[in-house]
């Protein structure tokens, strides 16, 4: 998602599956996960992009990757049962989660993201690098 769509790190933590249309190769993309800096609180707040809400086209690649995250995802929570967060919780429905059904924090996406990228032999990234190196979906959508 960050690498085809060009989102933020927040953006694309924030997503829930409610927000991707799958048959129609879209994501719409309305609030960002943020860590309060004091108490490493998660929270969620409206995007940086001048209207609220935008709706991206992708690649089908990323499509494809979704449908197999979607499989992964619901396996982890028949495993999880009822210690998944539940639909009345504040992170219920993310796309993109831990085992347990937990939201990953933004700063620990931006650590993967650095030890993979080296670990493939590539210069360290960041999903900010990401971001700029993608074909550019989120700028030109509604």
């Amino acid at each position: 998602m960050l690498a085809d769509t060009g989102g933020r790190r927040g953006e694309v933590l924030a997503l829930r599956w409610s927000d991707v249309d799958i048959e129609a190769g879209t994501a719409t993309v309305a609030r960002q996960l943020v860590e309060h800096p004091d108490d490493r609180g998660l929270a969620y707040r409206s995007t940086k992009r001048p209207r609220s809400k935008a709706t991206v086209g992708l690649h089908s690649a990323t499509v494809a990757t979704l449908r197999r995250r979607r499989v992964e995802q619901s396996e982890h929570r028949l495993k999880m049962g009822a210690g998944w967060p539940g639909a009345d919780t504040v992170h219920a429905d993310l796309a993109f989660t831990w085992p347990d059904g937990t939201a990953i924090r933004p700063a620990t996406l931006t650590r993967i993201i650095a030890r993979l990228s080296v670990e493939a032999g590539l210069p360290r990234l960041t999903p900010h690098g990401l971001r700029h190196s993608s074909s550019g979906t989120f700028t030109g959508v509604t």
